[in-house]
């Protein structure tokens, strides 16, 4: 059973993620579409949080961010009022 495992490349699951965070999809959504188990999607986009920094205040609020309506940004915006 343990050479079941499938490997996946760092682009994949940043483009992954990506798709949950720029689309405010569901990462349930997402993982049934690319055929990923959700929580393995979920560490993805923890990871991608962490390494990607939120737009500025400003955009988000001003609605010129791409990530005006994600997660990470609908938190940045809320821990800067």
């Amino acid at each position: 059973m343990a050479g079941n495992r499938r490997k996946f490349s760092p682009e994949f699951k940043e483009e992954a993620a990506k798709m949950v965070v720029e689309t405010s999809r569901p990462i349930a959504h997402v993982a049934r579409e690319l055929n990923v188990n959700e929580t393995t999607l979920g560490y993805w986009v923890k990871e991608y949080d962490a390494r990607v920094p939120p737009p500025s205040c400003t955009a988000i609020m001003s609605g010129r961010s791409p990530f005006a309506h994600s997660h990470s940004a609908r938190r940045a915006a809320y821990i800067h009022l």
